[in-house]
């Protein structure tokens, strides 16, 4: 899993909340180590105290890059040299400037990156040498207790760099389970009109073959095979719109918490601006573009953010539904799909519109207006009342004298 998902984005602020969590402890013992060695400064001791800095905040740095590569899905094996790296900036800020603030991150990378026996051999390595370097340096009576505290940070770094990991493995695993409830579906519905049609189809012919050889010899049992056709015929029609008539939709809102339920479980953040819908505007149309968007989105994407807003104009509802992560198409290709030409499919049928489009950078909109309901009703309602007018005054004869309207062209 994590070689797979290598490079990918991280997931919301839950995820990364452990990862916060060890930065603010490496922070803190950077810092505390570092006023500590300086204040109050020791002459000549200037240089080795600010070149332990640097190989402290230098460690802090190669450890925080490293815990980003592997949170991200990097392989342990391909982070080695950046382990490497941070042991060794680590015994160089202990032996320059006495500096141990380093060493519990490389102990922590070390159990992470290694196998479990290799990885128990370097972290007892560093704690002998460690202990070793403090009973030498400073006492005795700390050779096995700082030791203890440095392993027991080491733990807690380890911790919750472990815990960011399986955090974001988590949120990968829901969104391939997402992304196989719609394959499946979607294979559940090509099966469905595969057998529904194949039968129908099927029945049909044979239906028509038998009133062919009939139709000469006995008409009436001709005419009862073509009845009987047509009943095969309406019944496929009827489990042909059962099938693509696709899942009710039940409300705008209904849809809008569903999708902002499922982006959460995901970490991603969503962001919904809506006004409120006049009485005869097209809501389920709009919620069920926004199903689509939504699922087009965690199929075809690595969004760490989306907004929906919805806004109603005097004559239509503009949905629009922008998200990032955006994976481009090789090539040319454009940005219509399958997913894409029927959610224009559904705005056109309404008498709307749809677009799709790559904007910069990942991001992708679509974007879609459809017309109010309320409004046509309004304008026809106006017609008719002008309609009516002209009708009464017709009847009133309030027409010039000179020409005069027959019965029959009197309007209705």
């Amino acid at each position: 899993m994590m070689a797979k998902e290598a490079g990918q984005p991280l997931g919301g602020f839950g995820s990364r909340l452990p990862m916060y969590a060890s930065w603010a402890i490496i922070a803190a013992l950077v810092a505390q180590e570092s006023l500590t060695d300086l204040i109050p400064l020791k002459p000549g001791h200037l240089t080795a105290g600010l070149l332990g800095i640097v190989l402290a905040v230098g460690a802090s740095v190669v450890y925080i890059v490293w815990q980003l590569r592997v949170v991200r899905g990097a392989a342990p094996e391909s982070t080695r040299r950046l382990v490497l790296l941070l042991t060794a900036a680590a015994v160089g800020a202990l032996v320059v400037d006495d500096l141990w603030a380093p060493l519990p991150l490389a102990m922590s990378a070390v159990m992470l990156v290694l196998p479990t026996w290799r990885a128990a051999v370097g972290v007892g390595a560093l704690l002998l040498g460690f202990g070793v370097f403090v009973f030498a340096r400073w006492s005795d009576r700390y050779a096995v207790v700082i030791p203890l505290g440095i392993f027991a940070l080491a733990l807690v770094l380890y911790a919750f760099t472990r815990l960011s990991v399986v955090i974001r493995e988590l949120q990968l695993t829901r969104e391939e389970l997402a992304r196989t409830r719609v394959d499946q579906e979607r294979e559940r519905m090509q099966r469905d009109l595969h057998d529904m049609l194949g039968r129908t189809l099927v029945t049909a012919s044979l239906r028509n073959q038998v009133a062919l050889r009939t139709l000469d010899t006995d008409p009436a049992a001709t005419r009862e095979h073509l009845e009987q056709l047509h009943a095969v015929v309406t019944d496929g029609q009827a489990r042909l719109r059962a099938v693509t008539s696709g899942p009710v939709i039940v409300s705008l809102a209904d849809e809008l918490d569903s999708a902002t339920t499922l982006c959460q479980r995901l970490g991603i953040d969503l962001e919904v601006d809506a006004d409120p819908l006049p009485e005869h505007a097209p809501e389920r149309t709009i919620g069920a573009i926004v199903r689509e968007s939504v699922t087009n989105m965690l199929k075809h994407s690595r969004a760490q953010s989306c907004t929906v807003a919805i806004r109603v104009e005097p004559s239509s509802v503009v949905l629009t539904v922008v998200n990032d992560g955006a994976i481009r198409p090789a090539g040319d290709q454009g940005a219509d799909g399958t997913g894409v030409a029927h959610l224009r499919s559904v705005a056109e049928g309404q008498g709307g519109n749809l677009t799709a489009e790559f904007l910069d950078g990942s991001r992708f909109r679509v974007s879609a207006r459809l017309p109010r309901r309320d409004a046509d009703a309004a304008g026809s309602a106006a017609t008719a009342r002008t309609s009516g007018r002209e009708t009464t005054t017709a009847r009133r004869g309030d027409r010039p004298a000179s020409t005069p309207t027959p019965l029959t062209q009197e309007p209705r």
